[in-house]
């Protein structure tokens, strides 16, 4: 259910919850939250708790939510079941009302994962880091934060780094990160347990920024997998290759593009090839032509350690019997793989 652009009345809203609360097989809600009434925070918790399929929350606080309403927000998020993924939007709200969620979201014995996106002040950074820094349960964050500056980006790979439980790390990177957060992003790359997966969004960095991303991803001893999305540039493509050609630990890597233009496919098929212990690919490409189609079926083919391939196309139409026939030929002959994913396609294919 999205109401992304909703303005709803109290009445309104009240029959919304009570639709919440009583769907058979709703699983995700998508709600503006702005200038909700105490009243109505309380009929909306109260059927997000009774909720009997919702797994997915995501809420946009606006900045005319009362404390009171907040509180029950914060309710709210330390009884929800862990099954059910909480994303917030902070960016209309103030300091005290993101100490109230926050502080609910360290405090939640069984919340293994939350998603944030929009903090735009140094106070609210600093309540998030400290929340991910000791909420007992927490395996997962995601984080879509437009601006890091190095004094935020230290205080995030300080809470990763020293986080109890933390497994998952998703992070948008904006075009406004300095170096020197870079830097910082870096190292906690390398120095990160081997057990905590990482997954990079690059759409709006610069060259500069990614190749010192992807130095550390190259050079971490340990790191076993990796996830990158949204590489726009050959340059960002060829640095993401040179990493998985030499990274001497990675057995598994995940690459999320929308796109891929002349000559990238033959890098990444080639890094694939020689990676020295790659095990699984999962790859999403938004379109891909024939001729690319061969070329990664030839990698595949040819790849000495690959166990398992997930390969998605969306929106791709129906290759020719020629291209399928290829990719059909080199999983039958390949010499490691078991294992083997394909969806996406359009058409009878």
């Amino acid at each position: 259910l999205d109401l992304f652009c909703a303005d709803l009345s109290d009445d309104g809203r009240a029959f919304l919850c009570e639709a919440i609360r009583h769907a058979p097989a709703l699983r995700s809600i998508d709600l503006p939250v702005g200038s909700i009434s105490d009243d109505g925070m309380q009929l909306l918790c109260e059927a997000i708790r009774h909720a009997p399929t919702l797994q997915c929350i995501d809420l946009r606080l606006g900045d005319c939510v009362s404390g009171s309403a907040m509180q029950e927000l914060a309710k709210t998020i330390r009884l929800a079941p862990q099954s059910q993924s909480i994303n917030l939007s902070l960016e209309h709200c103030d300091h005290r009302a993101t100490a109230v969620i926050v502080a609910a979201l360290r405090e939640a014995s069984d919340r293994s994962s939350f998603s944030i996106s929009e903090c735009i002040t140094n106070a609210q950074v600093a309540l998030v880091c400290e929340a991910i820094r000791h909420a007992p349960a927490l395996e997962s964050i995601s984080l879509d934060w437009e601006c890091f500056g190095v004094d935020v980006m230290q205080l995030l790979c300080d809470a990763i780094r020293h986080a109890p439980a933390l497994q998952s790390i998703d992070l948008v990177l904006g075009e406004f990160v300095c170096c020197s957060a870079m830097q910082e992003l870096a190292k906690t790359i390398r120095l990160a347990p081997q057990s905590q997966s990482i997954n990079l969004s690059l759409e709006d960095c610069d060259h500069r920024a990614t190749a010192v991303i992807v130095a550390a991803l190259r050079a971490a001893s340990d790191r076993s997998s990796f996830s990158i999305s949204e590489c726009i540039t050959n340059a960002q493509v060829a640095l993401v290759c040179e990493a998985i050609r030499h990274a001497p630990a990675l057995e598994s890597i995940s690459l999320d593009w929308e796109y891929l233009r002349d000559g990238e496919m033959q890098l990444l098929a080639d890094s694939i090839r020689l990676a020295p212990v790659l095990h699984h690919v999962d790859f999403s490409f938004g379109g891909l032509s024939d001729d690319n189609l061969k070329i990664l079926s030839e990698a595949i083919r040819y790849a000495p350690t690959l166990r398992s391939i997930s390969l998605s196309f969306p929106g791709f139409s129906c290759p020719s019997d020629d291209a399928m026939k290829c990719l059909s030929d080199a999983v039958r002959h390949s010499p490691a793989v078991a294992g083997f994913n394909l969806c996406g396609f359009d058409g009878d294919w």
